[in-house]
């Protein structure tokens, strides 16, 4: 991100808020109408500052008339119940809307990122994006808010184009997830344990590839002076912490805690 547009990146960082809001909406058995408002105007509130930034995005604010449409959907849903017409299912009308905002939001996030994150190319910057996504998924499913923090930490500075301080910054759940594990073992042995509770397949070619990621994760960690990232090392990082992260999530089932 350019020093001079702080403004935007904390543009970039309110979309990303409202369409993870919208996504574990999405993800409830219940969704209340209060609940859609407040993001629906809190989305609008976001829509108002890109277009006073100038920023061009094809991204249009959710009318206050269809907000009032869909309360009058629901009453309607709740009419037919007592007059015996074929019921309209309240949730699928909600989820409608968080649909269409998450969408929208997933538009503004890829006019900004053209804005305030030039340095990446295309296929890195979706890499990322992809990352976060399951991240997200992860948290809502249960994943420690430490493991969590640090990762999506390591994914921002990667998209400002901060290679050592991502890749550094990366190591850490790598590290942590693998002394979880087998403690101060050796590396081999954490893959061992994984094949052997069935939560990675006996695959050679991939076995290898985790050894080499957690070995040059705790080269990272060392403070060694003649280690550097390369560009493709923190997306490398992340992308492990994240695998790392989900299996870590079933061994701790696994073995009860």
């Amino acid at each position: 991100m350019k020093q001079l547009k702080p403004e935007l990146y904390s543009l970039y960082r309110r979309f990303e808020s409202i369409k993870q809001k919208a996504d574990k909406l999405l993800a409830k058995d219940d969704i209340s109408f209060a609940e859609v408002r407040t993001l629906i105007r809190e989305y609008n509130a976001a829509v108002a500052d890109l277009t006073a930034f100038d920023v061009k995005a094809h991204i249009k604010e959710i009318d206050e008339k269809e907000a009032l449409s869909i309360e009058a959907l629901l009453d309607m849903a709740f009419d037919a119940v007592i007059f015996e017409r074929k019921p309209v299912n309240r949730l699928n009308i909600l989820r409608s809307v968080l649909l269409k905002i998450a969408i929208r939001c997933d538009g503004a996030l890829g006019a900004l990122e053209a804005v305030v994150k030039p340095k990446l190319p295309p296929d890195t910057v979706n890499a990322l994006r992809g990352l976060r996504d399951e991240l997200n998924k992860l948290l809502s499913e249960g994943l420690d808010e430490n493991i969590y923090r640090t990762i999506l930490i390591a994914i921002a500075e990667c998209e400002e184009g901060h290679y050592d301080a991502s890749a550094t910054i990366a190591s850490r759940p790598i590290t942590y997830i693998k002394e979880q594990i087998c403690g101060s073992a050796p590396i081999g042995e954490m893959v061992k344990v994984l094949v052997s509770k069935g939560l990675i397949p006996k695959d050679r070619e991939d076995e290898q590839k985790l050894i080499e990621a957690v070995k040059k994760a705790r080269d990272f960690l060392a403070h060694r002076v003649n280690v550097y990232a390369k560009p493709e090392d923190p997306l490398i990082l992340i992308g492990v912490a994240v695998k790392l992260a989900r299996i870590y999530m079933r061994w701790l089932k696994i073995v009860g805690n």
